[in-house]
């Protein structure tokens, strides 16, 4: 069952994607590559197929959740932990346990899911934590906090010296977007590696208390949209 579920939420979210307004720009990230590469739909229906091939092999009970290590990277410009850009661990934390509640059907909010898909609800067996340990196996929180003075061109500049191994890590950076952009993410093995990961504005990690930004009817579930 949880497989039929995890396939579904991938061809639902391709349709989510073409349809998606600037808010989300994961879908003009993606024209662009398409601009660039025009074997890239073909990688993108063989992802589907390894996907699919990767849920059928863990062969896992219902009762264990597949667990994936996040590492948040919080870019400022030179801020106080906990002020602006400089987002709180707490806050953090708190966009985790939203992740969690929806990927495992614990969201209060499952009411106002439209009849038409209220069948096609599940837990989907997947658990985010943040990493605890580095790339070279040392102890960690799973947070990383960077300063720069420029991130105008953030996949470029930004993402390759911050990110972790993608293939071992969710990488998932905090960052002053501009204001008609909540976040994107990308499509894997769409473009190049050192870019992989979620980008999301810093005001909508989490949620209050923790979040102090006052964009509650946003905040937290941007993250769950691009992941």
């Amino acid at each position: 069952m949880k497989i039929s579920v995890l396939v579904l939420l991938i061809c639902f979210s391709l349709l989510a994607f073409a349809q998606q307004q600037e808010p989300c720009i994961t879908q003009h990230k993606l024209k662009y590559q398409f601009t660039k590469d025009s074997s890239i739909y073909i990688r993108l229906q063989q992802m589907q197929l390894v996907l699919r091939d990767k849920i059928n092999a863990l062969s896992r009970s219902d009762n264990n959740a597949l667990i994936i290590p996040v590492v948040f990277h919080v870019i400022h410009t030179g801020q106080a932990v906990g002020t602006g850009l400089n987002i709180s661990d707490n806050q953090i934390v708190s966009q985790l346990e939203i992740l969690n509640e929806c990927f495992n059907l614990r969201n209060a909010d499952t009411v106002l899911i439209p009849n038409w898909f209220k069948m096609r609800k599940a837990n989907v067996g997947i658990e985010f934590c943040l990493a605890k340990f580095n790339e070279n196996g040392d102890s960690t929180s799973g947070i990383t906090r960077d300063s720069f003075s420029n991130t105008s061109n953030f996949d470029n500049t930004v993402k390759p010296i911050t990110q972790w191994n993608p293939d071992s890590y969710l990488n998932i950076w905090s960052t002053d977007l501009p204001t008609t952009i909540l976040g994107y993410a990308t499509f894997p093995n769409m473009g190049a590696a050192n870019q992989d990961g979620v980008v999301i504005d810093y005001q909508l990690i989490g949620r209050a208390p923790a979040n102090t930004f006052g964009l509650a009817h946003r905040a937290g579930k941007t993250a769950v949209h691009e992941v």
